[in-house]
């Protein structure tokens, strides 16, 4: 243990970096990481499945570090609703990409990025993904229509959009 405590008093960002990611980092040397000056550190606290006192960092003024307790799948119900409801674009995306909360509201946000990392969430349900299958972005559907969860009528009414030499072929038979 004497080497980690030698290790989080290091000034070299990388090993800081490593350091607040890996999750057999102690307890104590991970709250001492989490008041780090810069933010990429304690937003990797925050992404640590270790790290136990999300909810402070989940008030941190800096959205990176939002966004990586976003991330975090130990991450509590509440503490993700409290974050999907964050006005910082990045903060919502690390909540719709986190397969553990699946957010319902996301398939309406008004950020493209958000819809497009909800629709690439493992855990998206097909009644959802069909709802993102009219989405005005080209990048969501298509992440609907290469989705595991999409139901096949949802598949087969994108299919002509992103198989376009399938749809050429049967043009010609």
């Amino acid at each position: 243990m004497e080497v980690l405590e030698q290790i989080s008093q290091e000034k070299d960002f990388l090993v800081l970096i490593d350091l607040a990611s890996n999750s057999k980092t102690p307890a104590d040397v991970l709250d001492r990481l989490s008041l780090h000056d810069c933010d990429e550190i304690r937003a990797a606290v925050g992404r640590n499945h270790s790290f136990k006192d999300l909810e402070k960092l989940a008030d941190d003024l800096s959205p990176r570090v939002r966004a990586g307790v976003a991330q975090n799948l130990r991450a509590n119900r509440d503490l993700m609703a409290k974050l999907a409801n964050d006005n910082e674009e990045t903060v919502r995306e690390g909540v719709a990409l986190n397969p553990m909360h699946i957010m319902s509201q996301f398939q309406h946000d008004p950020s493209k990025l958000v819809r497009l990392r909800f629709a690439q969430n493992k855990n998206t349900p097909g009644v959802i993904l069909a709802h993102l299958s009219d989405d005005m972005s080209a990048l969501v559907r298509k992440a609907v229509y290469l989705h595991i969860n999409t139901p096949p009528e949802t598949k087969k009414k994108l299919l002509n959009e992103f198989q376009p030499s399938r749809a050429k072929d049967s043009e010609h038979s």
